[in-house]
């Protein structure tokens, strides 16, 4: 990423990373991999699904192994 590129638009929240992952726990234990959905976890998280695409866009298997690292 060019500097240009890294001070571009809002800075982050690291607030709203710990949101999204706790979000994420919640919903792996209560329900297990298969039905955890990033819906749901943005949901509980109250952010937007695009957020939760933009950290993660590999999709919910990297966004569960951040949450259980």
């Amino acid at each position: 990423m060019t500097p240009a590129e890294e001070t571009r638009g809002r800075p982050r929240d690291p607030g709203v990373d710990r949101l999204i992952l706790e979000a994420t726990m919640e919903h792996l234990l209560k329900n297990g991999f298969s039905d955890l959905s990033i819906e749901a976890v943005a949901a509980s998280a109250g952010v937007g699904k695009t957020t939760i695409y933009r950290r993660y866009p590999e999709g919910k298997l990297d966004l569960v192994l951040d949450a259980i690292t």
